[in-house]
């Protein structure tokens, strides 16, 4: 019983320990940006990359100030590169846990750089890569889905197309037929969806079934049943996060001092 239970507390432990490894760690910066062409970096977007994977990015705010976090998981370790676009900054860090870091970055010039960001106008080239300057209402209609601005299908569907919407197949049995007659035809409602850049298309087929409105459609999108994750996935979710598996460590911890205290309680 004595080597069953050590079994199973080092089994636990070790579990534990794989979690705690598995999580993702952080480590900060701040600083300020210069760009040595004179072009301001205001409310470009900056990123930390580690072996060509970016793990953090953030705005550069007012006098080119910025605060980027960078995560990792295991191992530990690496070379932070700080991009904006295309563009490498001159400096690097290496990654350090839980560490702080005041970090100054210098580029010698952004290459996708269009007007003066942060000077409050939405100057052509800027959507997408200026967010102080320019909001979704200066990019709406340029043909470019600017994720960046906030634009999506629903928002902004001349640009990024229209929203899919769900296939809807109901099909009802004809009533039976009197004196020896044959049953009625069955009648058949199957909606389709085309996805283009400004339209869409709901074909409806059958005997005495009207085509179904835009306004249908638009309920249907917003409203599309039963999709919602539920408690289930939103547990899983919530488990998947950093404080989801700190919580699930000292779930396990718990349930191991339990069997601790019953089996020596039984001894007695």
């Amino acid at each position: 019983m004595k080597k069953g239970l050590g079994v199973l507390i080092a089994s636990m432990l070790l579990i534990s320990v794989t979690l705690v490894l598995a999580l993702p760690y952080p480590h900060a910066f701040n600083g300020h940006v210069n760009i040595s062409d004179g072009k301001s970096p205001v409310g470009q977007m900056l990123k930390g990359e580690i072996n060509g994977v970016t793990t953090g990015s953030c705005i550069v705010e007012s006098g080119g100030a910025y605060e980027l976090t960078v995560t990792k998981e295991a191992p530990y370790s690496g070379t932070i590169k700080f991009y904006i676009g295309n563009d490498t900054a001159k400096e690097t860090a290496s990654f350090t846990v839980f560490e702080i870091t005041t970090l100054n970055l210098s580029f010698d010039t952004i290459s996708n750089y269009s007007g003066v960001c942060g000077n409050g106008i939405c100057d052509s080239g800027e959507c997408g890569t200026c967010t102080i300057d320019c909001k979704v209402a200066n990019c709406l209609g340029n043909s470019v889905c600017d994720t960046q601005m906030g634009e999506t299908c629903s928002t902004a569907s001349q640009d990024c197309g229209a929203c899919p919407v769900t296939v809807v197949t109901t099909t009802s049995g004809g009533g039976g037929g009197g004196g020896g007659g044959g049953g009625g035809g069955g009648a058949t409602t199957t909606r389709t969806n085309t996805t283009t850049t400004n339209s869409t298309t709901s074909t409806t087929t059958g005997e005495g079934n009207a085509p179904l409105s835009l306004d249908q459609i638009n309920q249907e999108r917003e409203n599309p049943g039963s999709t919602s994750p539920g408690i289930t996935g939103a547990v899983i979710g919530f488990v998947g996060t950093p404080l989801g598996m700190v919580v699930v460590i000292f779930i396990l911890l718990i349930i191991i001092l339990a069997i601790i205290v019953i089996v020596k309680k039984r001894r007695k």
